[in-house]
């Protein structure tokens, strides 16, 4: 996937809070992180269509067993008949990376490390683009989130376990919910393909 993703410094910057300062001094670190990001990086994806059997109010179950909890998620698929469960890391070379320029040069460990996350979303972008192309807008919700408004945080782990990604992408997730490689996303994107 990594040949699909081309990763620019308006990626970057929008990862960097940039609004119209002056980066002359910065540009160069830029590149030098995009280039690092993209060459340590291995970006490894799952991309998995399940048929959603039973739509409530609060909770949406898949064919799969998974069961997603929440009025807000439950809104967000409510006209979908399909939930795409979305997984993409960047591996753990980044977070390598990172930790060793926090201690050599804390300001390029803050490009990094937005270069980083930028690639990562990039990458979980792309994987919706793709649904898009495949259905059409119109039929495609936007990406929503574990952790987003009452989506319990906690289906990440439902995720990992459910599709092995362990041993699969070495995900993991430890006790207090936070996911590594840190630079992972999780989504759900509800398709609507019957026709009312």
């Amino acid at each position: 996937m990594n040949n699909l993703i081309k990763l620019t410094k308006k990626h970057v910057l929008s990862f960097l809070n940039y609004k119209n300062q002056d980066i002359s001094g910065f540009e160069e670190i830029i590149e030098e992180c995009i280039l690092e990001v993209e060459k340590n990086s291995q970006i490894k994806s799952l991309i998995d269509k399940q048929p959603i059997i039973s739509k409530g109010d609060n909770a949406v179950i898949l064919k799969n067993g998974l069961v997603f909890s929440g009025k807000a998620i439950s809104k967000h698929l409510k006209e979908s008949d399909l939930a795409v469960i979305i997984a993409v890391t960047i591996g753990y070379q980044a977070d390598k990376i990172i930790m060793s320029l926090q201690k050599q040069s804390p300001s390029k460990a803050l490009v990094m490390n937005a270069a980083a996350s930028a690639l990562a979303e990039l990458a979980a972008e792309t994987l919706h683009k793709g649904l898009i192309k495949e259905y059409g807008e119109n039929a495609v919700t936007k990406r929503f989130s574990p952790g987003f408004k009452d989506f319990p945080i906690q289906t990440n782990k439902d995720i990992i376990e459910k599709y092995n990604l362990t041993k699969r992408y070495g995900i993991m997730i430890n006790d207090s919910l936070l996911m590594s490689p840190s630079k992972t996303i999780t989504a759900i994107t509800g398709i609507k393909t019957l026709h009312s």
